[in-house]
């Protein structure tokens, strides 16, 4: 399926792949105060607003050519088993890895292994694709809403290292100041840019995507770039697919189409005095667009 208006990176395309991230099954309202609510609820045998997106999300991605899913973290609102099981069963029979998030590793949350089974990263996956090798790391501390990407740096460091180009995946955002200045706290300015110029030292070809902020947004670190996705179940509603090229790899963010899944998303905009729909959003050219490796 082609992405119309936006160039290719250089060279044939080689492998497709799509993530989601901040799943949150469980979560069935918005807003930190809960007054949205799902406008389906009453609607016999309706699923709740979390598979529906998160159902949605896999059947376009798969449509759309993507031939692995990844989860970067948050896949559970409380971390229980039942909910992990849930969504593996929504997942279905797609390719999948899994990152925990900070919600998989709150106070009280279960060992859901059982549930994600060798898909679960448990410190860093290394999954060789055509044409680039994809590296997924957990971020994440327990107990803590922060995360930390020293924590297996080494390993990632070691996994990049002279492996041609590389897409990093993980779940924590790196903040642009040290201090958090808005919910959720990601890794602080400083430490973030540690790790990345320690990413770049053995390996210039490197793109990095996150999720944790439900939001979109692009940030540059010398040739290095990461992005934030946003939620498959907060507006606008968002899966992101990843085209890799001989020369590079095209992003490309969408929103979840089925009516159901709108219905929803489209609720969800009302969301922090309807603050949420302008702040979510970001950029275009911080959702879709194609890099070239340097």
């Amino acid at each position: 399926m082609p992405d119309a208006g936006l160039a290719p990176p250089p060279g044939e395309e080689l492998f497709r792949f799509a993530t989601v991230s901040d799943v949150h099954v469980g979560l069935e309202h918005f807003a930190f105060l809960p007054t949205v609510h799902d406008p389906l609820r009453k609607t016999p045998g309706i699923e709740p607003p979390s598979i529906r997106c998160l159902r949605a999300a896999v059947d376009e991605a798969r449509a759309w050519g993507a031939q692995l899913l990844v989860v970067k973290g948050d896949v559970t609102q409380h971390g229980h088993l039942d909910e992990a099981r849930r969504a593996m069963t929504t997942i279905g029979d797609m390719p999948v890895i899994v990152l925990r998030g900070n919600h998989e590793h709150q106070r009280g949350a279960a060992d859901l292994t059982p549930a994600f089974g060798d898909a679960l990263v448990d410190g860093v996956r290394v999954h060789d694709v055509p044409g680039a090798r994809l590296v997924v790391f957990d971020s994440t501390k327990p107990h803590h809403h922060r995360g930390s990407y020293d924590l297996h740096a080494d390993e990632v460091i070691d996994a990049l290292d002279g492996a041609g180009p590389v897409i990093l995946l993980t779940h924590h955002h790196p903040q642009p100041l040290p201090v958090a200045h808005h919910w959720p706290p990601g890794i602080p300015s400083g430490a973030a840019a540690r790790f990345f110029d320690r990413v770049i030292g053995v390996n210039r070809q490197v793109l990095m995507s996150t999720g944790h902020t439900h939001r979109h947004r692009r940030h540059e670190h010398g040739p290095l770039v990461i992005t934030e996705v946003g939620s498959t179940q907060h507006y606008p509603g968002t899966w992101a697919g990843y085209a890799v090229h001989e020369g590079g790899v095209r992003q490309v963010v969408r929103r979840v189409a089925a009516p159901d899944a709108i219905a929803w998303t489209e609720a969800t905009r009302r969301g922090v005095a309807g603050v949420w729909a302008r702040w979510s959003v970001g950029r275009l050219a911080s959702r879709c667009f194609s890099h070239a490796w340097r």
